[in-house]
């Protein structure tokens, strides 16, 4: 008999931080299906990412300074999750055709968006089509960073 079970676990290391995400499908006593996320720890100054780093991946500022991210031109499922565990800024730049919707609102195409530098901050950013990125879940007060 085949059954179907999902677990999802995820580990808060502190309030209101995503730390580790995994994802367990069981098929059967025979077989398992398993996957998670890609982290990865970032310290220089920026970050230029393309589709292939944007496929389930989570990306820690792990400096206190300034970390400037370029998103790669939007496609339909790129979904990528930043954030802050020391204190710094965090930076999202979208290409310049492309547009973020910050919390529901339209930002203008090529905007970026600015975290508020604390520890914790935290950002979902998923692409719906070939040329918008929606914030899906955030900690902390993002803004617009104009272009």
């Amino acid at each position: 008999m085949k059954k179907l079970i999902l677990i999802l676990a995820i580990t808060a290391l502190s309030i209101g931080s995503l730390f580790a995400q995994t994802y367990r499908t069981q098929l059967d006593v025979r077989g398992i299906i398993t996957g998670s996320s890609n982290i990865k720890l970032d310290n220089g100054s920026s970050v230029v990412l393309v589709a292939d780093s944007c496929h389930n991946h989570i990306r820690i500022n792990n400096t206190a300074g300034v970390i400037d991210y370029t998103l790669p031109t939007a496609e339909v499922g790129l979904a990528i999750v930043f954030y802050d565990i020391v204190g710094g800024v965090i930076t999202v730049d979208a290409n310049t055709g492309d547009v973020i919707y910050l919390n529901g609102t339209a930002l203008d195409a090529g905007d970026s968006i600015d975290s508020p530098g604390d520890v914790g901050d935290l950002i979902v950013l998923i692409a719906i089509d070939n040329t918008r990125w929606i914030t899906l879940g955030q900690i902390g007060v993002w803004i617009d960073g104009g272009p």
